[in-house]
C-alpha cells in the first residue's frame, strides 16, 4: 500500500511546541535534558569501548559564559558524552521528530527536550556542543514577528548569516564550557523570557516544594535510580554566596540506606518494591528533605510511585499516599513505608508523548487498585507483622478503649422520658443530670416537687451549690468501672451468670465461661483456617473481651446515669437492675457482638492470610433475628 506522508507547516509546528510545551509545565525541561545527557554517555561508551578510564559525569549548574560577560544566572545542563557535529545539531535541532536516536512509539527521546525547553525558553536554547575536540553553538529562538520556533541566524562581519557558529570563531572559546567538557560533551543553557530572566531560579510552579533546592527535589522525585557509572551533580542553588555541590542519587539510594527492612512482592504483572523506613532515625531521615521531597516531615514519610526504565511516575506522598497506601493493606504503620510498582513485559506499559504519565496498550492508566488488592493477597509476613505491631500500639489498653468509647458516646448515657410539660403537652426530658438528685426547695417552678405536693413535705435548707458542679452524665465520665475475668471455678456465684456489679467498688466481675462469651470467642475463631487457629486465639480473645466488656459497662454506666436516682428504681429497685441476671440479659441480644466479631478478625492484617473459606456459618448475622439464650 502507498501512502502519501503527512507533513506540517512551520506554523503548525510552532503551535505543537507551544502547546504540548506548556501541558507539561517548566520542570519537564530537567527529565528532558538528564535523560538527552545520560543517552549522550551511553553513546559515547558504545563508540569507545576501548576508554576503559572514561566517566560519565553531567553537571547541572550556572552557564560561566553569561555569568562573566552579562552578570546574569542562567542554567546550563552539561555532560561529557559523545557530543555533536555541527550538522547533526542543525538536524536535530531544526525538526521535531528528530532525535538522533531510534525513533519508534516507545522510544520519544529527544523530541521531549525540543517541546519542552523551546516552550519555557521564547528568548533561547543554546546548545554548544563538541566532538572529536571541534564545538559549535545554535540557538533555537521563538520569533516574535512570525510565533515561529527556529535556529537564530548569527550576523557576520563577512555578510552572511548562518545559523550555527564554530566556536573557534569567538574569543576566549574555553568561557564557553565547563571543566567536564575536553574533547567532547554537550551543553544546553536555558535563556528564559529575557536576556534577565535567572532560569537557576526555580520555575513558577505548583510541583516546586523548595525554592533554593528546587533542582534536587525535582531530580531525585524524576529518577529512581542514575544510570550505573554516571556521576550527576548540581551546583544551581547558592550557599554562603557560592554554588552548593550535591550529587543526585535517586529516591532508591535513600530507601535502601534507612530501610530497616526491604522486599519485593511479584504481582501477576509487576513487582513491588517495599521499604519500612527505620523510624528511630526520622529525623536523619527528615534532614534529607532540601533533596527529597517526600521526607519534609517526620510523621508522613510513607510514599507510592511507580518504576519504569528507573525513572518514577505517579508519584504520591504526604496525606495523598495514605488511602493508597491503606489499599495496600497498610492500614497502620503507612507513615514509614513506602511501596514503588514495577510493571513487568507482560502489562505492556509505554509512556505517553510528553514523558508525563505511563500508559496501557488501550490508553488507561496503571492498574493501581488491581495491583493494591493483589499485594494485600500476598502481604509479607515482614510488613504484616509490622502492621500489627503498630496496630497494637494504636489501640489503647482495656481501659483506655472503654473510657474513648464512653467519652465519645457520652450523649447517649441517659435515657430520655417522656413528662408532662406546663402546657400540657408531652416533651421528651433527660434525667440522670443535676435535676436527678433535686435538692432546692420551695412551690412551684425549681422546687424538686410539683406545687400541689409542696406544702406536704417537711421545709429543707437551700444548699448553695458549686457553679461548676458537674451534670451525672460528665462526672460518669471520670470514672470508669473496674473489672476483673474470672472463670466459673472462680467465682461460682456467678454460674451461668455473665458478670456481678457491685455498686459501692462500681466493680464488675466477668464470667468468661459464660456460654455467650465463649460463643463469641469461637466465632471469631471459625473465622480462621482451622490449622491456624491456635496461633491466633489470644489475639481473637481480646477482641472478644473488648466487645463484651464494652456491653456490660455500657449497661451499667447507662443504668446510673438514668435511673439511679429516678422514682421507682432506687434502692432495692435499682439493685435488680444491674444484678447478674440484668446484666446476663444484656448481653443475650448478641447479634452485633458476632457481626463486630466478624469485622474486626477479616480487618486484622496478620490474620487475612489465614481466614477460612466462607461458609453459611460465617454470613452476617441478620439483624432482625432475636438472638436466644
Amino acid at each position: 500500500m502507498n501512502v502519501t506522508p503527512m507533513t506540517s507547516t512551520p506554523q503548525g509546528v510552532s503551535f505543537m511546541v507551544h502547546r504540548l510545551g506548556t501541558e507539561v509545565g517548566p520542570l519537564k525541561q530537567v527529565r528532558e535534558l538528564l535523560i538527552n545527557s545520560f543517552e549522550a554517555i551511553k553513546a559515547y561508551r558504545e563508540d569507545n569501548p576501548a576508554d576503559v578510564t572514561f566517566q560519565g559525569e553531567v553537571e547541572v549548574c550556572a552557564d560561566p559564559f553569561f555569568l562573566k560577560h552579562e552578570g546574569i544566572r542562567k542554567a546550563a545542563f552539561c555532560d561529557n558524552g559523545i557530543g555533536m557535529d555541527r550538522t547533526e545539531l542543525r538536524r536535530y535541532f531544526n525538526t521535531l521528530a528528530e532525535s538522533g536516536k531510534r525513533q519508534s512509539i516507545d522510544e520519544n527521546f529527544g523530541v521531549g527536550a525540543k517541546i519542552s525547553t523551546a516552550a519555557w525558553n521564547p528568548f533561547g536554547v543554546e546548545v554548544r556542543s563538541w566532538k572529536r575536540g571541534q564545538g559549535h553553538v545554535i540557538r533555537i529562538v521563538l520569533d516574535p514577528r512570525t510565533s515561529q520556533y527556529g535556529l537564530e541566524q548569527f550576523p557576520m562581519g563577512n555578510g552572511t548569516f548562518p545559523d550555527y557558529l564554530d566556536l573557534n570563531q569567538v574569543e576566549n572559546p574555553d568561557d564557553y564550557r565547563v571543566p567536564i567538557i575536553g574533547e567532547h560533551g554537550t551543553m544546553v543553557i536555558l535563556l528564559g523570557r529575557d536576556l534577565q530572566h535567572d532560569t537557576t531560579q526555580a520555575p513558577e510552579s505548583r510541583d516546586v516544594t523548595h525554592k533554593d533546592y528546587w533542582f534536587q527535589h525535582v531530580a531525585n522525585k524524576q529518577f529512581y535510580r542514575i544510570p550505573h557509572q554516571i556521576s550527576l551533580t548540581s551546583k544551581l542553588a547558592i550557599t554562603d554566596g557560592k554554588p552548593h555541590s550535591r550529587k543526585i542519587l535517586g529516591y532508591a539510594a535513600v530507601l535502601d540506606e534507612f530501610g530497616e527492612q526491604r522486599g519485593q512482592v511479584e504481582l501477576t504483572d509487576a513487582i513491588a518494591h517495599w521499604w519500612i523506613l527505620d523510624e528511630k532515625r526520622s529525623v536523619d531521615l527528615y534532614r534529607k528533605r532540601p533533596y527529597y521531597q517526600a521526607f519534609s516531615g517526620t510523621k508522613k514519610q510513607g510514599h507510592v510511585a511507580a518504576i519504569f526504565r528507573d525513572e518514577l511516575f505517579d508519584f504520591t506522598s504526604h496525606d495523598a499516599a495514605i488511602p493508597l497506601l491503606q489499599k495496600f493493606g497498610v492500614v497502620a504503620g503507612y507513615n514509614h513505608v513506602a511501596i514503588y510498582l514495577e510493571p513487568t513485559v507482560k502489562l505492556s506499559v509505554t509512556a505517553n508523548l510528553t514523558r508525563t504519565n505511563l500508559v496501557l496498550s488501550d490508553g488507561t492508566g496503571l492498574p493501581w487498585d488491581r495491583w493494591a488488592a493483589e499485594f494485600d493477597e500476598n502481604l509479607p509476613e515482614q510488613l504484616a507483622n509490622y502492621i500489627q505491631q503498630h496496630q497494637s500500639e494504636a489501640s489503647k489498653s482495656e481501659q483506655d478503649y472503654i473510657a474513648e468509647q464512653i467519652s465519645k458516646y457520652k450523649e447517649f448515657l441517659r435515657i430520655k422520658t417522656a413528662r408532662p410539660a406546663v402546657s400540657g403537652t408531652d416533651q421528651g426530658d433527660a434525667e440522670g443530670e443535676a435535676g436527678d438528685a433535686k435538692e432546692h426547695s420551695g412551690s412551684g417552678h425549681g422546687s424538686g416537687e410539683p406545687a400541689s405536693s409542696a406544702n406536704k413535705r417537711r421545709p429543707a435548707l437551700h444548699i448553695k451549690r458549686d457553679n461548676g458542679e458537674t451534670a451525672v452524665s460528665e462526672m460518669l465520665l471520670k470514672f470508669t468501672p473496674k473489672w476483673n475475668w474470672v472463670s466459673e471455678d472462680e467465682a461460682s456465684h456467678l454460674k451461668s451468670r455473665a458478670a456481678g456489679f457491685t455498686q459501692e467498688q462500681y466493680f464488675l466481675e466477668i464470667n468468661k465461661d459464660f456460654s455467650v462469651f465463649v460463643e463469641l470467642v469461637n466465632h471469631g475463631l471459625e473465622l480462621i483456617k482451622p490449622e491456624r487457629r491456635d496461633i491466633y486465639a489470644g489475639k481473637v480473645e481480646d477482641i472478644a473481651k473488648r466487645l463484651y466488656l464494652s456491653q456490660l459497662v455500657w449497661t451499667v454506666l447507662s443504668a446510673m446515669a438514668s435511673f439511679r436516682h429516678r422514682d421507682g428504681w432506687r434502692g432495692d429497685e435499682f439493685d435488680k437492675l444491674v444484678s447478674p441476671e440484668a446484666l446476663t440479659a444484656s448481653v443475650l441480644p448478641r447479634v452485633y457482638l458476632l457481626n463486630d466479631m466478624k469485622r474486626m478478625v477479616k480487618g486484622m492484617p496478620n490474620i487475612r492470610k489465614d481466614l477460612a473459606e466462607p461458609s453459611s456459618n460465617q454470613e452476617d448475622v441478620p439483624t432482625e433475628t432475636m438472638a436466644t439464650a
